[in-house]
């Protein structure tokens, strides 16, 4: 009896117990959402505006409405954005104080505002679900729409709160700022036009103005921040040479993409071998060493591949070892900081040819070794096994910048007027040892965020750098050797399970001993 009357008062206890847990929760709760407060555990902060959205909201000069048009009862996956907006709109309200002020709108209850949304050519978001046992599509709303004094931006489809404070960050940004800075991409010795990028013009053209330059022509323009030199496939002449050396001088930053063989994705997958003279004149003008080869790395990223197996044409994923899955990245760095890694096709080793110089950006893995040539063997089908087998490791430095003084030392070619030469200044460099970087099949990923990022540094318009990379990035795995792979499949196949029948015997052992002493 006595024992029965000791499992009532433990067991009345337990439930109160989770009776005043449970009360406290739901209070602590209701209290927080009434008062606006949050916690943010995420590693980047994702969800805490940045230093950077406030110091934007604090430049407003005038208020801004923000009109969120959102449907409701839409299903997974755009079920929760709806309260995600909300919150995050809260908090910018909050920020931006009297300046920023929004609206929550359903489309479905005002026909003003589906009047509005086709006027802006908004598109519907379109969810195929299953109810009732049957398949049906629902539609709705997930856009944005900013009014900033007689100027407007809109965000057509708010997909996921990845990116978010980013997108809204920028388009306020915009809203209140000058034009887009304007950026050049060099024609001419062999270099990717900008007409054949057509990733990269769709990427940028929200925050700048791509435009083709041709320095051996022309007088590069006064109002070009960047200048991207992509794949020169041969020496350029001097007046290029003389105009791009004046044009850094005078504090504009060059992007130089260069290396020994550029892909030729026409033919298959193939690389074209450039001239000696194409990478020559980068150590004479930039200071930079391109050795000699490809790097083939290990730690690779995966692609699709055809291939004729028994009469059929099977498409199977391989790791292909000249498209690199770059993580060694120098994290203090703007253009790479917050990044996890990016991939670089068809690179080759690059250095400064004298040290100290500037920095290095980005190296290969401690898996990765070179291919000397040309010419170059590129198939997919070889195997990683084959394709290292003689193979030395080494790892190879893949990126470098430099920002710094400089100090000419080209005079103007005869038929140059050297109005304005200027012999010292200081200016910005990024070297890319992969002249096909920026080509359409490689635009995507992470790439699309380095690309914005150098960019913005190179045109020293840092401010959204760090914000563009919240929430944007890959965490991949840290990769094990052989020994290590085993290893673990030991201790979670047999030493795991070992430990739970030990811990249960124990506990059993524990609990007859108890009940012995009880009676």
């Amino acid at each position: 009896m006595a024992m029965n009357d000791r499992r009532g008062v433990l067991r009345r206890r337990a439930w109160l117990s989770l009776l005043t847990v449970w009360i406290l929760a739901v209070a602590a709760f209701l209290g927080a959402r009434s008062a606006h407060l949050r916690m943010d555990w995420t590693d980047d902060h994702r969800y805490t505006l940045s230093a950077t959205t406030r110091a934007v909201l604090g430049r407003l000069d005038a208020p801004l409405m923000i009109r969120a048009y959102v449907s409701e009862g839409l299903p997974q996956p755009y079920g929760h954005v709806r309260r995600f907006i909300r919150d995050m709109l809260d908090a910018y309200h909050e920020a931006g104080g009297d300046k920023v002020s929004f609206r929550m709108v359903d489309p479905a209850q005002s026909p003003d505002a589906r009047t509005t949304l086709m006027a802006l050519n908004v598109p519907m978001v379109r969810v195929q679900v299953v109810e009732d046992d049957q398949a049906r599509v629902k539609q709705g709303y997930l856009a944005l729409v900013l009014d900033y004094l007689d100027k407007q931006e809109v965000i057509p489809v708010v997909q996921s709160e990845q990116g978010f404070e980013y997108l809204l960050t920028s388009k306020i940004r915009k809203l209140i700022g000058k034009e887009r800075p304007t950026i050049g991409v060099v024609e001419g010795f062999g270099a990717t036009p900008l007409a054949d990028l057509h990733k990269f013009r769709q990427l940028v053209g929200e925050d700048y103005a791509p435009i083709a330059v041709d320095p051996s022509r022309a007088e590069i323009p006064d109002q070009v921040r960047v200048l991207i030199i992509a794949g020169v496939e041969r020496e350029p002449d001097r007046a290029f040479r003389y105009r791009l050396e004046q044009f850094r001088l005078r504090g504009g930053g060059v992007w130089l993409l260069a290396g020994r063989a550029k892909a030729a994705l026409d033919q298959g997958i193939r690389v074209r071998a450039l001239e000696e003279t194409a990478v020559k004149w980068a150590g004479e003008d930039f200071g930079v060493a391109i050795d000699g080869g490809l790097v083939m790395d290990r730690q690779a990223t995966r692609i699709l591949v055809d291939q004729q197996q028994q009469g059929f044409m099977l498409r199977t994923a391989v790791d292909y070892p000249f498209l690199l899955r770059v993580t060694d990245l120098d994290k203090r760095h703007p253009i790479t900081r917050g990044l996890e890694g990016l991939s670089m096709p068809f690179a080759s080793p690059v250095d400064w040819l004298e040290k100290p110089r500037g920095t290095v950006l980005a190296r290969s893995s401690s898996m990765a070794a070179v291919q000397a040539g040309p010419p170059f063997d590129v198939d997919p089908l070889v195997s990683m096994k084959r394709r290292f087998a003689k193979a030395t490791p080494r790892r190879s430095s893949l990126m470098l910048v430099y920002d710094g003084p400089l100090h000419a030392h080209l005079k103007a070619p005869k038929g140059i007027k050297a109005q304005g030469d200027k012999r010292d200044g200081r200016g910005r460099l990024l070297v890319s040892a992969s002249p096909s970087l920026l080509e359409d099949a490689f635009m995507d990923g992470e790439n699309l965020l380095f690309v914005l990022n150098a960019l913005d540094w190179l045109s020293g318009n840092e401010e959204l750098i760090a914000l563009r990379s919240r929430g944007a990035t890959q965490h991949p795995l840290t990769p094990l050797d052989a020994p290590m792979r085993a290893l673990w499949k030991g201790v979670w196949m047999f030493l795991l399970p070992l430990f739970v029948v030990l811990f249960g015997l124990a506990r059993w052992r524990w609990l007859r001993k108890q009940r012995s002493a009880a009676a």
